[in-house]
């Protein structure tokens, strides 16, 4: 399988080399080449002027900070990553949590899945994680095995209203008993008047 177009900020800057030296948990095995596709870069790149570097440190401490939240969840209802056999991270997208989440659980216990396949293949193959291509319906969308915890990061702040109970009905039909969904959207002060 042919790797997808990537970058590496990280062999490629200093600063941005020393950032990640201080926040991850293991620096020498920080899997940290970027997809040229990956929204939530294009995305920083674009708030940041353009300048490649800020677009890096933005995308990189939004990554951390969603592990950082993740990791309070799990600390408060498992007692710790060490207690999970399988983690969803469902519209995963690119990989920006997944970089970080591979220093806390093994790449085999998480599974990834996107509506893009291509953006699925950059994590199975940059990550060694496990991937599900999504589909836009809900009743469409098989796999087979449940999680323990499956995270959904802003996933239903896109969802149109007429799926979004079906998807919050699919993914907690995929829990083990016990297990946890989590998942955030945006403040409803974004919404229409």
């Amino acid at each position: 399988m042919k790797m997808i177009d990537s970058f590496d900020p990280v062999r490629e800057n200093r600063v941005i080399r020393a950032f990640i030296q201080e926040q991850v948990k293991s620096p020498e095995a920080f899997k940290s080449a970027i997809s040229d596709r990956d929204e939530m870069y294009l995305y920083a790149l674009q708030n940041s002027g353009g300048l490649t570097e800020k677009a890096c440190l933005r995308y990189y401490s939004n990554g951390r900070r969603i592990l950082e939240a993740v990791k309070q969840l799990v600390d408060w209802h498992f007692q710790g990553f060490n207690r999970l056999d399988s983690f969803l991270d469902f519209a995963s997208g690119w990989g920006r949590l997944t970089r970080f989440l591979i220093q806390e659980l093994p790449p085999e216990k998480i599974w990834i899945s996107d509506i893009r396949e291509l953006a699925v293949k950059f994590q199975i193959l940059q990550f060694g994680v496990r991937g599900i291509v999504s589909t836009p319906n809900p009743l469409d969308y098989y796999t087979v095995r449940g999680f323990d915890c499956i995270l959904a990061s802003s996933f239903f702040s896109h969802v149109p209203e007429k799926t979004f109970a079906n998807w919050l009905q699919k993914l907690y039909e995929l829990l083990y008993i016990n297990g946890m969904l989590i998942f955030s959207v945006h403040n409803m002060d974004l919404l229409p008047l």
